[in-house]
């Protein structure tokens, strides 16, 4: 819901895990079956956006009546945040362009990797 972290710390500035071992799964980035990846995700989003009026209800409700979770602790901040991930001002093509950069920008990200490093040399934890 926002890009707290847990314990504060904000080392994964990645918008999501896509490391060069998942695309090698895949066959290579110039794969049909990275296409097709990259194809499911952006039409996830698109389906999220239509629904980001009922996301942001739903998560103003929980705010307001649920134990207090540690990603809605920076309260009208970070329902901001949230609806400002849906990009509403943009056109569905200039979305698209967006999710695809996110896509890119998520790709054997640095600081993804270091996290990882850090995580195996303090918690034992593989990435």
């Amino acid at each position: 819901v926002s890009t707290q972290s847990t314990g504060n710390w904000n080392w994964e500035t990645a918008p999501f895990k896509l490391t060069p071992e998942y695309v090698d799964l895949m066959d290579g980035l110039h794969s049909s079956v990275f296409q097709y990846f990259k194809a499911l995700v952006i039409r996830g989003f698109l389906e999220t956006r239509k629904y980001s009026d009922r996301i942001v209800m739903l998560v103003e409700i929980a705010m307001q009546t649920g134990p207090p979770l540690p990603c809605l602790m920076g309260g009208e901040r970070a329902l901001a945040d949230l609806k400002s991930r849906f990009h509403m001002d943009l056109t569905e093509d200039e979305f698209i362009t967006h999710v695809d950069s996110l896509i890119f920008r998520s790709y054997d990200n640095w600081r993804t990797k270091r996290y990882d490093q850090y995580q195996y040399l303090t918690n034992y934890i593989l990435p």
